[in-house]
């Protein structure tokens, strides 16, 4: 998810959502901005962080049956770091 592009986002989530079927679930994790956590050292160019309530707002239509955020112990790249995700399941309303 952190490949889309912040500016392509909403298209993309109401692709997404357009192509889910009618009761059908979205589970979605994804890195979110955390003041607590700096960007990951091996984080890449075309990689994009999520503001902390930019995903609900996408499911704001839906019902958000989980939300969590977390924070985790990465050593990717040799480098210990931490990064902060957020995780949603979203169910598509009933007509």
């Amino acid at each position: 998810m952190q490949y889309i592009k912040p500016e392509n986002r909403k298209r993309q989530f109401g692709n997404i959502k357009n192509k889910t079927k009618t009761g059908g679930l979205n589970v979605i994790c994804t890195f979110i901005e955390h003041p607590n956590v700096d960007v990951a050292p091996d984080w890449g160019q075309n990689e994009y962080l999520y503001k902390k309530q930019e995903l609900q707002d996408y499911y704001k239509d839906w019902e958000l049956l989980y939300s969590k955020e977390a924070i985790l112990d990465c050593k990717s790249s040799e480098i210990p770091h931490q990064h902060a995700i957020l995780t949603i399941i979203a169910r598509k309303p009933l007509l």
